[in-house]
């Protein structure tokens, strides 16, 4: 696919969109609050729109489910109930307002038995069969066209829709290991939900709601999509609203955008109720929420970075030392590399906390080795991880191909390290486990482990696959091991929605009784929390750690740290963010 650029000379997003982390991409920023209700009210659906410079916000009322309530916003931010502006023959299920062309006045499309126009007053202006789970309404070039169920309907007469065509979108593919979900479902329907559809600047935004499997659990996000001023071509679909489900979108006479929305499932911080937030449109020419907006609320959504001083991480993992601090590593660029080219070896800080970190050195870094085997494969080096064992530290590293080892010569966690070669030929996202025996074993990838020779020069034994009973992987890279309440925990990162789109990095656990299994299905441990790692502090609690590397995570390439809770259901032990 050939990149686009804008005015602006960014990549454009829908057509070359940078890794998802990047802050050219995210659909969340990372410092923020937890959104607020418009109305504290449940409510079915809402809608917004601007008449007069006022803000007006249609609800309907959950325990009134026929009648539209009309709020209006003061001039402190709030809005005050106005009066019931109308009373429906059948409980609503939609609606939205649009803009008479030729009038410029203002219309409310409505959804309940039929399909319903009023004007600003509430009074009826046509009504209409709507044989569908959800519409939309607006008007293009004087003509009345409605959006039923993700298709193009025009009126034939006063009273029936008539069907013209779906509402297509193309699937996203920037290759093997990045791809939306349409692609991977060979679908062109951009959301089963119809959100709303508004002409602004030109052309035609629309919002759609599809259930979408973040984090592992359904969510009912809202997708928004890009359209000529005639609806016929559509640019591919981005998620913009987190549980958002068919937002309304609605703009004010400069153009700002806006959506209305009623929280879709109970990870919305607005679950249940009605709220708006302001769309921004980026340089790379996507729109998403205001700055600062927080969406969901789990103990992950809320959860605020460690300062490392302000350095950008990868692939968090930290190590409770003997000599009672925490030590901390993980994927960093150098001045002028990225993430995936020309890092910055093996970096180390320290802490009493988990809070606050300090640096204490560099303590690897093959680049400054001309002739260094590593420089002879690789311009990379990744997801270090450092454990004590007999007596000593030993750091793994993955670089392209394989990974590496290190051991401190002198026993101290900031070396020097000894280069004790390439362990894997094949493979990354190497780490330790030592179990209860003292056997130190290496565990990659999505699964593998073996364990070391004493001396730690080589493996004792061959490499063998750790999979959940049901044959699926616990995760495809990032993975680990470490014991809960007596019980092997097998973890890793795994995409869940889609691969590198819209889609969360999440880390997904199986639990089993004996190192190599059976073990358990996999579930989600923490959302977003991709390729991090499990540890117990000082006190003996279970932590985990998250750097972020998703459009949804509440931050981006920080090094966060927090607690899991554990617990046994059934006989099983269950872990999740606490």
């Amino acid at each position: 696919m050939m990149a686009q650029t804008n005015a602006g000379g960014q990549t454009s997003f829908l057509t070359d969109q940078p890794h998802p982390e990047n802050p050219q991409a995210r659909c969340t920023t990372d410092e923020g609050s937890p959104l607020v209700v418009a109305v504290d009210e449940q409510a079915r659906c809402c809608c917004g729109c601007f008449w007069k410079e006022e803000l007006w916000l249609f609800v309907a009322a959950q325990n009134a489910a026929q009648e539209i309530h009309l709020y209006v916003r003061k001039a402190d931010g709030t809005f005050a109930f106005q009066k019931v502006f109308c009373r429906m023959p059948a409980p609503v299920r939609q609606m939205n307002a649009f803009r008479d062309e030729a009038s410029a006045e203002l219309r409310l499309f409505v959804l309940a038995d039929k399909g319903y126009i009023l004007d600003r007053t509430g009074s009826m202006l046509v009504a209409f069969s709507a044989n569908c789970e959800s519409a939309c309404a607006l008007e293009i070039n004087g003509a009345l066209r409605i959006i039923c169920d993700g298709s193009w309907h025009s009126l034939k007469g006063s009273e029936e829709l008539e069907y013209e065509r779906e509402l297509s979108v193309p699937a996203y593919r920037i290759n093997a290991n990045r791809y939306d979900k349409l692609c991977e479902t060979g679908s062109t329907q951009p959301g089963e939900i119809t959100g709303s559809a508004l002409r602004w600047k030109g052309k035609i935004l629309y919002t759609c709601g599809a259930r979408f499997e973040r984090c592992g659990r359904e969510n009912i996000d809202t997708f928004l999509c890009e359209g000529d001023e005639t609806g016929n071509t559509f640019s591919r679909r981005y998620l913009v609203i987190p549980n958002g489900g068919g937002a309304s979108l609605f703009a004010d006479d400069e153009g700002t955008l806006f959506a209305a929305f009623v929280g879709r499932t109970s990870h919305s911080a607005v679950s249940g109720k009605p709220a708006i937030v302001r769309l921004e449109r980026q340089e790379s020419g996507f729109f998403r929420p205001r700055k600062g907006t927080v969406f969901e609320i789990s103990p992950v959504d809320v959860l605020l970075p460690s300062d490392n001083g302000k350095r950008d991480i990868r692939d968090t993992f930290v190590c409770a030392a003997e000599d009672g601090w925490y030590y901390l590593t993980g994927t960093t660029a150098r001045e002028n590399g990225t993430f995936w080219k020309n890092t910055d070896g093996v970096n180390l800080w320290r802490s009493k906390d988990l809070k606050q970190w300090e640096f204490v050195k560099t303590v690897f870094d093959y680049r400054a080795q001309q002739e260094s085997w590593q420089n002879q494969i690789s311009d990379n080096c990744w997801a270090p991880e450092i454990c004590r064992h007999d007596g000593t530290y030993w750091i793994t590293y993955s670089l392209e191909p394989g990974c590496g080892l290190l051991k401190s010569v002198t026993g101290a966690p900031e070396g020097p390290y000894a280069d004790m070669g390439r362990v894997v030929m094949r493979g990354i996202d190497s780490g330790f486990f030592v179990d209860d025996d003292d056997t130190m074993y290496l565990v990659w990838q999505n699964g593998w482990i073996a364990p070391f020779t004493p001396d730690g020069t080589s493996f004792a034994k061959d490499p063998v696959l750790l999979l959940p009973e049901d044959g699926c992987q616990v995760g495809y890279e990032g993975a680990g091991i470490i014991k809960v309440e007596g019980k092997y925990v097998l973890y890793a990162a795994e995409w869940n929605g889609d691969m590198r789109i819209d889609g969360t990095y999440d880390m997904m656990y199986s639990v089993a009784d004996s190192l190599y299994g059976p073990y358990s299905p996999r579930k989600v441990l923490v959302p977003h929390g991709g390729h991090g790692c499990l540890f117990y502090d000082h006190e003996g609690r279970l932590r985990f750690t998250m750097f972020g590397n998703d459009r949804t995570a509440p931050f981006s390439r920080k090094a966060a740290i927090g607690t899991v809770e554990i617990r046994m259901e059934n006989g099983q032990l269950i872990l999740c963010p606490q």
